[in-house]
């Protein structure tokens, strides 16, 4: 169909939209009959009749879960109401349809629902007709271009922020297709794009989503080929989007096949927009995130990568010369008489010859308090040595003494940096000196991160405080506790402290509840009483309020770099976390974010690549023999295989909760099994059902999906459910007792609803697992202190035998029992079982290494691996590998410009 064609239907259409019959009829007297086929199938669906048996709901009336409070829109194919989930107190959007959606819609839809991202309005339910989304407060961009134009500053804003949303929609191979400013919504945190997907869902070849078989979308924002009704791909989402940037910038849209008025627009904007613009797609940006790359270059003047001299070995040019001093004349103005309005940002690299330190080892740079200085780790010929740059004369060298350096942070006055090596918490002056031991054997530097107070305090986690924060003098002497475990809250883990301005509040990140999740918590010294802030993010730091602007907690999460206004003196959060930048590296464990923010209005990150994969299958040699998954962040937990050998399941982070996924070996299809949160799921011996735990509840469901959720039982401090027996009469449970010691219990007869469940205590450990039997089994292995045990199931001959020699995490078995698996830190280990009367193992024998630890998921309670039937093969799962930036970026007042 021709462009001229579907300005003619647009035109028909409109004119005859809302009208009365009549006036429809003389519209279309006349028209060619395949015209006027197109335009009525258009009409049709604006007038479509509810069909009766369909969920439909009014003001004040219960849609399952959802309380519906009041009508948002109504157009003709449904209605959108504002509801509550009365289960967590959320409100939610719903849009109701008039139409079913098919089995494919459902299916698809549910695919979305796995979108985790700022800038896409989020999906939590599907319905036979409805959809419950986030909430989103705010108006639409059509809305707000009726007032006029919008600043290029707003332009490049909105612009990045909705091309960051494309890309992650085109990552998960999910198209938009009718992107305008009426699917946009302006908030306080940013835009939103709706309907992703959804209204127009990409279709397979010869498939459409309506039976009138017309071509979705708007016209006015239609591509060329999608116009033509050619086969379309991501482009066309770029093209809408450089119409989208056009009207936000003019405050006019440009007509279809006419050249767009650019000449009003600044040089490198009207170039990027001319690009999106090409009629030929191969001619566009190829990828939305070059486009949002290219957005971000012009919305902060980006002066030339530098790199910092090293005084000692390298020599510069008189040009190199000439460029860094006139860079660091730039920054020095910036430091000290930085306009409000405006930010500056650069990139550094690491000195010659050397890298920086992936995050994970303790990597993550700080700057000093007056932010002319920046710690970093760097790595190089001279081995792992801490750096120091000064900013306003790029000028880095290293510091004597700081061998195996990591994790460094100042002291308030500048005058010391604390950091640690080889167990051990250290001091050294900036401007020379011999690094001082503050305290010794701090444990494995990954746990470790340090704050000092001006009372010249360091509170910091070393891993032989059990997790806890301790309290030392700067000066030396004994460490003490600062921090203890709150049992009634299941917490595991207390780590990344930063002080507060006052020197007694403190920022911690807490690990813990029934589901393990991450908390951002406010302390104070001297007590054990926490605050909860924020959950579901990284370490934070604060920074305090500067012309004008209010203070901000700056914070990762979901690899996001946010800021959320924060009065230090009360402890209170106000307004929304708004995105300062995107990609930034964390840990895969613990959230602990690579970046650092100084009092004077300087922030600096790298950012980082996320793996495409994360379950991984070996072979016993340890030969990478497959992978499952594409696509990055989101790791797959709680891997298990199904008894048949057909099917994986693995639990997944969705927003806030962790949910069941399903994935079909023989059909290569991931299913999303659970809606409502769910975690540690465990196979029935015949495959057919799932059972998984909710907070305090385990579940059974079809691992088809097609059926309802039943209780099993429910019991307080429930932690996971490990393992369903080969006969089908028991499950081993996972629980906290109240002093917090771990324990694995048996419970009998899931399946049996009337049945009084009573679980038996079996072991203080983790890890439980039913060593396989023809009949009811005999022995059951499990983790504690460290080492793989086997314990005989009640009423069999009594016993307990250690497994493992040097450590061992979580166990599986052969499906003949004869021989066990488990990980030994970063391999595999088999150990050959004889199945007589009296359990009897061989010496444990490393089958292979692996490139690195296996993620266990849900804390260290849920295993990250499982092993083929005929124990051929392995499937682990590890933390999404990330590949730093290769340089740091620094923006000075990097608060400019939030909250606008």
């Amino acid at each position: 169909m021709t462009p001229e064609r579907w300005r003619q239907i647009d035109a028909l259409y409109r004119a005859a939209l809302g009208g009365p019959s009549t006036q429809r009829e003389a519209l279309l007297a006349g028209v060619d009959p395949e015209l006027r086929r197109e335009v009525e199938a258009l009409l049709a669906q604006e007038n479509t009749v509810a069909d009766p048996t369909l969920t439909m709901a009014g003001v004040g009336t219960q849609l399952g879960p959802y309380k519906i409070e009041a009508s948002i829109g109504k157009g003709g194919m449904g209605e959108v109401f504002r509801a509550v989930d009365t289960r967590l107190g959320r409100k939610v959007a719903i849009k109701i349809s008039s139409l079913p959606f098919d089995a494919r819609f459902e299916r698809e839809a549910r695919a979305i629902s796995a979108f985790n991202h700022p800038h896409i309005c989020t999906l939590y339910d599907v319905g036979p007709n409805y959809l419950v989304m986030e909430l989103v407060e705010g108006e639409t961009l059509a809305a707000r271009l009726k007032k006029g134009r919008l600043s290029i500053d707003d332009t490049l804003r909105y612009g990045s922020q909705i091309a960051a949303a494309l890309a992650e929609a085109h990552a998960k191979g999910i198209t938009h297709r009718d992107l305008k400013p009426g699917n946009i919504m302006i908030t306080k945190s940013g835009v939103k794009v709706l309907d992703f997907g959804l209204a127009k869902l990409q279709t397979q070849p010869g498939e459409m989503l309506t039976a009138t078989n017309v071509v979705m979308g708007t016209p006015a924002y239609m591509a060329p080929e999608q116009l033509e009704g050619k086969a379309a791909d991501a482009r066309m989402d770029l093209y809408a989007l450089g119409l989208v940037l056009h009207e936000m910038a003019t405050g006019k849209r440009p007509q279809q096949q006419q050249p767009a008025a650019l000449d009003a627009l600044p040089r490198q904007f009207a170039q990027v927009v001319e690009r999106c613009l090409a009629q030929d797609p191969d001619n566009r940006w190829q990828s939305a995130r070059d486009l949002k790359a290219a957005l971000e270059m012009i919305a902060i003047p980006s002066p030339k990568v530098y790199t910092p001299p090293n005084t000692g070995t390298r020599r510069w040019l008189a040009a190199g010369l000439l460029a860094a001093a006139v860079l660091a004349v730039m920054i020095g103005y910036w430091l000290r008489q930085m306009p409000a309005e405006k930010a500056f940002k650069f990139s550094m690299v690491p000195p010659e010859g050397t890298s920086f330190l992936h995050v994970s080892q303790g990597g993550a740079p700080a700057l000093s308090p007056e932010g002319l200085r920046i710690a970093f780790v760097a790595e190089g010929r001279g081995g792992r040595l801490l750096w120091v740059l000064s900013l306003d004369g790029f000028s880095a060298r290293p510091l004597a003494g700081t061998e195996g350096a990591t994790s460094p942070f100042w002291s308030p006055n500048g005058r010391w940096i604390g950091f640690f090596s080889q167990s051990n918490l250290k001091k050294v002056d900036p401007e020379g000196g011999q690094a001082q031991v503050v305290a010794s054997g701090s444990g494995r530097p990954y746990y470790n991160s340090g704050t000092w107070n001006a009372e010249g305090q360091i509170l910091y986690s070393p891993l032989v405080s059990g997790n806890l924060l301790v309290l030392i003098n700067a000066s030396g002497g004994q460490p003490a506790l600062a921090t203890e475990r709150n049992v009634e809250l299941l917490e595991e883990n207390h780590y990344y402290p930063t002080f507060l301005p006052d020197g007694r509040h403190y920022l911690l990140e807490v690990r813990g509840g029934p589901e393990l999740d991450l908390g951002l918590w406010l302390g104070i010294l001297g007590s054990n009483d926490r605050r909860l802030l924020l959950k579901g993010t990284s370490n934070a730091q604060y920074a305090p309020p500067r012309s004008g602007t209010p203070g901000y907690l700056v914070f990762a999460r979901n690899g996001n770099l946010m800021a959320q206004p924060f009065d230090a003196g009360h402890g209170t959060l106000s307004g929304e976390a708004v995105t300062v930048a995107e990609h930034v590296a964390v840990t895969p464990v613990g959230n602990l974010g690579d970046f650092t923010v100084s009092p004077t209005g300087i922030l600096a990150y790298r950012t980082a690549d996320v793996a495409a994969h994360e379950l991984v299958w070996y072979d016993r040699s340890g030969k990478e023999v497959g992978t499952i998954g594409d696509r990055p962040g989101n790791p797959r937990n709680n891997v298990r295989i199904s008894p048949d050998g057909k099917a994986i399941a693995f639990t997944r982070q969705a927003g806030e909760t962790q949910e069941v996924w399903i994935h079909d070996l023989v059909r290569g299809v991931t299913s999303r099994l659970t809606l409502n949160g769910g975690r540690s799921p465990v196979w029935s011996p015949e495959s057919s059902q799932i059972a998984f735990v909710r907070q305090d509840t385990i579940y059974r469901m079809p691992a088809t999906g097609a059926g309802a959720e039943v209780v099993v039982w429910r019991g307080p401090r429930l932690i996971s459910v490990n393992d369903w027996s080969g006969d089908g009469k028991y499950l081993l449970l996972t629980r906290w007792d109240e002093k917090g010691v771990r324990q694995t219990w048996l419970l009998s007869e899931p399946r049996d609803d009337a049945a009084k469940h009573e679980p038996v205590l079996l072991a203080n450990g983790i890890h439980a697992q039913f060593a396989p039997a023809n009949g009811a089994p005999r022995w059951v292995s499990y983790d504690n202190g460290g080492q793989t045990n086997i314990l005989a199931m009640p009423g069999g001959v009594p016993g307990t035998w250690q497994v493992s020699a040097d450590g061992g995490n979580g166990t599986r078995f052969r499906r003949d029992g004869r021989e066990l698996y488990f990980s030994g830190g970063q391999s595999f280990v088999a150990v050959e079982v004889d199945r007589g009367p009296l359990f009897r193992a061989g010496a444990p024998r490393v089958l292979f290494p692996t490139p690195r630890a296996i993620a266990t998921g849900q804390g260290q309670y849920a295993q990250g691996y499982d092993v083929t039937a005929d124990g051929s093969k392995f499937l682990a799962t590890f933390p999404a590998p990330e590949t730093p930036a290769a340089t740091i970026t620094v923006v000075m007042n990097w608060q400019a410009g939030l909250g606008k």
